[in-house]
């Protein structure tokens, strides 16, 4: 029989995830809803938005997956539907042969400045009603909860 702390602890963890999940699922239907007038989903836009970021770096697959934290069959499909659109396209490793590296398409390149600041505007909105003390702390709760390990 469970105490009643630990009952209260687990009422407050069922709401803490819920309540992220309700949160990721108003940002990714935000962000859908921008992406769709140029035919992207949210994922995609982060994508295109992390590989310019780098866009000084060799950019491998797995560093998508390590990223966005998705496993790699996820990341192959996503990859794969990104480059049929002309988003990006696989080229050799230049390190390792055996690899490819991501290379952002042009159509993906005209319509990276776009996104970049879409994503700067929705974090912004995000963060408006927080100084930064709070919102320094609702960071490190977040990498807390990421870096957990599943069980």
């Amino acid at each position: 029989m469970s105490t009643e702390k630990e009952q209260t602890i687990m009422k407050q963890t069922e709401n803490i995830g819920r309540l992220i999940k309700i949160a990721s699922n108003k940002l990714t239907t935000s962000l859908n809803y921008y992406g769709k007038q140029h035919d992207l989903t949210s994922t995609q836009m982060s994508i295109i938005d992390f590989i310019m970021r780098h866009s000084n770096e060799e950019i491998l697959q797995s560093d998508v997956e390590k990223e966005f934290n998705i496993k790699r069959s996820t990341t192959t499909n996503l990859l794969k539907r990104m480059e049929s659109k002309g988003l990006l396209k696989k080229v050799n490793s230049t390190h390792d042969k055996r690899q490819k590296k991501i290379i952002i398409a042009d159509k993906a390149t005209n319509l990276s400045n776009h996104i970049s600041q879409h994503l700067k505007g929705q974090e912004k909105l995000l963060t408006k009603d927080f100084d930064d003390e709070e919102i320094q702390l609702i960071i490190s709760f977040l990498k807390k909860i990421i870096n957990k390990e599943a069980k």
